[in-house]
């Protein structure tokens, strides 16, 4: 069985710090929360998020199709019905989804225009005291992302930080 800390691990993605920030973040949540993760990835975050909250059902949002993500929840044992995957760029997804959601994780496209773009459409769509997570926050290739997400944050509480995410309370 895999776990998120030995992906973390094995594939450098995520630190296994940011996982256990992502495990406290989603203790949080309530009862059958309904999750975004932008950005698949290998599924480190999926997994981290599904280990935590059997009770959670995530949508995974990217571009392109991301096999390892699946081949992850797999191998990882999460019955993979709690995740399904949205082929599409975050903005639109955001503009067109139908729900109120619990959390959203923000780790696709790390441009500045592309992190506003996420924020303006998906942060009117999480639910009172609910959360969001940015990844590579403070990260020294993408310097503009902080700015973006210090700008944006002013006015929510910071939940907590480790090496490059940072998670808000809304």
């Amino acid at each position: 069985m895999v776990m998120a800390t030995e992906l973390a691990i094995k594939h450098g993605m995520l630190s296994v710090g940011e996982v256990k920030l992502i495990h406290k973040c989603v203790i949080m949540l309530p009862e059958n929360p309904v999750i975004i993760n932008i950005g698949a990835g290998f599924g480190t975050s999926v997994i981290a998020m599904l280990e935590k909250r059997s009770d959670a059902f995530i949508f995974s949002i990217d571009k392109k199709p991301r096999s390892e993500e699946y081949e992850n929840l797999l191998a990882s044992k999460i019955d993979t019905s709690r995740c399904l995957r949205i082929l599409s760029d975050s903005r639109r997804a955001g503009k067109n989804f139908p729900y109120m959601v619990d959390m959203v994780f923000v780790d696709g496209d790390h441009s500045n225009e592309a992190v506003q773009r996420d924020i303006d459409s998906w942060l009117p769509k999480i639910a009172a005291g609910g959360v969001i997570l940015f990844h590579d926050y403070k990260h020294p290739n993408v310097p503009g992302l902080t700015t973006v997400v210090d700008a944006a944050m002013t006015e929510h509480t910071k939940i907590g930080e480790e090496r490059y995410l940072i998670a808000f309370k809304i």
